[in-house]
């Protein structure tokens, strides 16, 4: 376990306070504590021998359109992440999806284009989870890596070990959800069930089963939860993520040249994991390419599933919760700096004038 103990100014010193936060490893002999590796915080209580007078609640001056916070530290770390991993399991099985079903496109006699797409895809999942643990008897197939991906709990990344997390931590902060949150959550492993321990089903089904249950989940956050600071690190750490997937989503399918029929499958299969294929087809009817697609995921601020619109809500929520006046003064200069880094790739691609199938010597996103 790690112990985070906590002290405040007072004068021209400081006054450490009792008790603190403890990350605690979900087994004994586990080397790393960390909460994306399965850790639970507390916290921590000092037991004192004689009775202790309460003290009335200090109510502090803040400015205006700051979110009083009157959670602990230990629930705003559980809703910081509770709100990455639904996040996280969502884009996860969205991109599972697309490659599902590239995957039953590819038939004798099928072009080309598709098996290589199929690949790249392949790769892009693949590379979201642990290194797969095999053995001497595991079947090394593609489909069936792809099946692990889904149902291996003990790789850190795969949907059966973000939906683990997700009801661990929303326990955690179960006095800051609705009631309803539990309907939703009751459902989620049982989708995954056919997939554990090796085994197999219906990949189409399933992603599409957790994706209802997790939509449902953001559904709740979104209309039931009162805009506290809770609510706060919960859309701070869905922002976040969001952003983070989406990255790592253009690195892995965009960054490469393709010929132009794969690279026409490449692209429309990140639209579609992007959760943008149909605004990308209203939005450019007559013109598509490599640069629209990087305009509407990148630095469209209009479009939730853009990365600037990340960065605004992001941005948004430091601010409430009070971080960027407080502790981290440089968190909006960075924010903006990501922001202005995104516009200038993005106008550099777009002078480059790349068609949304390039040639091989075209330049890479």
């Amino acid at each position: 376990m790690i112990l985070r103990s906590f002290a405040v100014a007072e004068g021209g010193s400081y006054r450490v306070l009792p008790g603190g936060l403890t990350r605690v490893a979900p087994e004994a002999t586990s080397v790393v504590v960390a909460t994306q590796h399965g850790a639970i915080a507390k916290d921590v209580w000092v037991l004192s021998s004689s009775p202790v007078a309460v003290d009335d609640r200090i109510v502090t001056d803040r400015p205006a359109g700051q979110v009083a916070s009157v959670i602990s530290p230990r629930v705003a770390e559980s809703l910081f992440w509770l709100g990455r991993y639904a996040e996280r399991a969502e884009d996860v099985s969205r991109l599972v999806a697309v490659t599902d079903n590239r995957w039953h496109d590819v038939h004798p006699g099928v072009d080309s284009a598709v098996p290589e797409c199929l690949e790249v895809l392949l790769g892009a999942v693949l590379a979201i989870a642990a290194p797969w643990p095999k053995s001497p008897d595991d079947d090394d197939h593609p489909h069936r890596q792809l099946f692990s991906v889904i149902g291996d709990a003990r790789r850190t990344g795969t949907l059966a070990h973000d939906v683990r997390r997700i009801r661990e931590l929303a326990g955690a902060s179960r006095d800051q959800l609705s009631t309803d949150t539990w309907a939703v959550f009751e459902d989620l492993e049982h989708q995954l069930l056919p997939f554990a321990h090796g085994g197999s089903g219906d990949i189409a089904a399933a992603m599409s089963s957790l994706r209802e249950s997790l939509l449902a989940f953001a559904g709740l956050a979104a209309e039931s939860m009162v805009r506290d600071s809770g609510w706060m690190f919960m859309d701070a750490g869905r922002r976040i993520e969001r952003a983070l997937q989406l990255a790592r989503l253009l690195k892995g399918c965009l960054v490469q040249s393709y010929r132009p029929a794969v690279a026409t499958l490449v692209q429309e299969s990140t639209l579609i994991a992007a959760e943008s294929i149909i605004t990308h087809r209203r939005r450019y009817p007559a013109q598509s390419g490599a640069d629209t697609v990087l305009e509407l995921l990148l630095i469209d601020r209009d479009n939730p599933r853009s990365l600037a619109f990340q960065l605004d809500r992001l941005a948004s929520d430091l601010r409430r919760i009070g971080a960027t006046a407080a502790s981290e003064p440089e968190a909006d200069t960075l924010v903006l700096g990501i922001t202005a880094a995104c516009s200038r790739s993005t106008a550099r691609r777009s002078r480059s004038s790349v068609p949304m199938a390039p040639g091989p010597n075209s330049p890479p996103c």
